[in-house]
């Protein structure tokens, strides 16, 4: 107990009084004592005193490498050919049981080429269905810059897959594919509305949207800001490319004198009483899209929506498992996060929610590459 005295010398903290009983069982009782705790800063005191400690085992999902999640199959080269012109193509049935239904391989030749694909179950596999590039209304069109994201947007353009997990290390654009394929469903009236949600807060935290002023658009913003970031890059509220000025200079000319008196009504700037509404920002006053609290979720059933959890690895596997079965008839739901960037100190990179989903739920999205 001196070293506990020598280095914690404060025991009304509770902290401390735990490592006391430990050193205590420690002195008392043969060896191994370890302190189990998932409280990151009660694992670094012990050490300093002389205790083992270490992190709880069996809520942890095993180790994955780094590297590229999907799969390469070998194809000859005439196998290549024939998927490449008919669309589809039938694996070996050996190779067929390594895979998940819906995970996303890639095709090699001996020669070096390479196909991207989708496996649909039994042997069959089946070419990507993305558009050269995807755009929002009224915005800028966005392509995939690389095969992960080619991916990506075949599962969010796909209405018959309800639930995508995908993770992905900062600046890989995972934010910007998701919210332009959004924008392209709603304008094509396939989703009804979008409903973004963001866990910064969590289930338990009500209490702060309570206490907080304003509309539960204005407590939500900061959490959402990087969503409205992306927004105004996928929407910018004023187009800087030739082509874009040149159609609206065009379309103020055929309106004429209508337009000019809109202008003037609206103080000058086409908006009432002079302020400007962002494009982005329609599409939140029609009830395109929805923002929500995570901590209301509890015994709702959402259906016919495309439904957004950002940072989904702050999560706990509960509140995951929470949200998804909230999905009802007709939803898809996308689970996005990077298990490197973990708030909670609850949860680690093999602990958090978005890791249990792709383990138990399904196959996962590989992560995205800049």
């Amino acid at each position: 107990m001196q070293r506990l005295r020598a280095v914690l010398p404060d025991l009304s903290k509770k902290d401390n009084r735990i490592i006391a009983c430990a050193l205590f069982v420690q002195e008392t009782f043969p060896p191994p004592t370890i302190l189990v705790t998932k409280d990151v800063n009660v694992q670094l005191k012990p050490v300093a005193v002389g205790l083992e400690s270490q992190d709880y085992l069996n809520d942890k999902v095993p180790e994955s490498p780094d590297e590229d999640s999907y799969q390469r199959i070998p194809v000859s080269v005439y196998e290549l050919q024939r998927f490449a012109s008919e669309g589809e193509f039938g694996l070996a049935v050996d190779l067929s049981k390594t895979l998940a239904i819906n995970e996303y391989i890639l095709l090699v030749s001996p020669e070096g080429k390479t196909m991207p694909a989708r496996y649909y179950g039994g042997v069959v596999v089946r070419r990507l269905r993305i558009p050269e590039s995807v755009k929002a209304p009224g915005g800028i069109p966005i392509r995939a810059r690389n095969l992960e994201q080619q991916f990506f947007m075949d599962a969010l353009l796909d209405d018959n897959i309800s639930l995508i997990t995908c993770f992905g290390k900062a600046g890989t654009a995972r934010r910007c594919c998701r919210l332009c394929a959004l924008c392209t469903r709603c304008a094509t009236n396939r989703a009804a509305t979008m409903a973004w949600r963001s866990p910064a807060q969590s289930l338990r935290s009500a209490r702060i949207s309570a206490i907080l002023p304003g509309s539960l658009e204005e407590k939500m913003r900061p959490w959402l800001q990087p969503y409205y970031d992306a927004l105004e890059v996928l929407m910018p509220t004023t187009p800087k490319e030739p082509q874009f000025i040149g159609k609206k200079a065009a379309e103020e000319k055929e309106g004429g004198g209508s337009a000019a008196a809109g202008r003037a009504h609206a103080g000058g700037n086409g908006h009432a009483n002079g302020v400007g509404v962002k494009p982005y920002e329609r599409l939140i006053k029609n009830g395109t899209v929805e923002i929500e609290a995570l901590c209301f979720i509890r015994g709702r059933s959402i259906a016919r929506r495309f439904f957004i959890l950002d940072e989904a690895q702050q999560l706990t596997p509960h509140e995951v498992k929470t949200v998804i079965t909230r999905i009802s008839e007709g939803s898809k739901i996308v689970l996005i996060g990077d298990p490197a960037q973990i708030d909670n100190p609850y949860v680690d990179s093999r602990s958090n929610g978005l890791c249990f989903a792709i383990t138990d739920e399904g196959p996962a999205m590989p992560p995205t590459s800049s």
